[in-house]
């Protein structure tokens, strides 16, 4: 399915809240490809199609920040700037990563773009 104009617009502030990010951790390679190739994966071209359509929530964050197990692994990333345990050392740090989410599942670590419907 192609993109509409709704995801184009969705595009832009999603690229333009990320590639804007002075973090330089952060801020590895964000660009219209990815974030196209972000919104044409079929679950968030779902997520966004039915928050379009009235069907989903009337929220939609999209995060770049690393995916975490659980809040606890967030928590430590934030508060230490970093993996402290000696599994996650081994492991290495995560890398960041464009995903959706409804902001009721995901500690925010970093900033986010959000869209809002009434």
């Amino acid at each position: 399915m192609s993109l509409t104009a709704r995801h184009h617009w969705c595009a832009e502030r999603i690229l333009f809240c990320f590639s804007s990010n002075d973090d330089k951790e952060n801020n590895d390679g964000i660009d219209n490809a990815r974030v196209q190739s972000f919104l044409r994966k079929p679950k968030n071209l779902n997520k966004f199609n039915d928050f379009f359509s009235g069907k989903g929530p009337s929220a939609l964050f999209v995060h770049y920040q690393p995916r975490h197990n659980s809040e606890l692994e967030a928590l430590d990333q934030k508060i230490n700037g970093g993996p402290s345990s000696s599994f996650s050392k081994q492991q290495g740090a995560k890398r960041s990563e464009l995903f959706v989410s409804n902001g009721d599942s995901v500690l925010m670590n970093s900033r986010c773009c959000y869209f809002l419907r009434q």
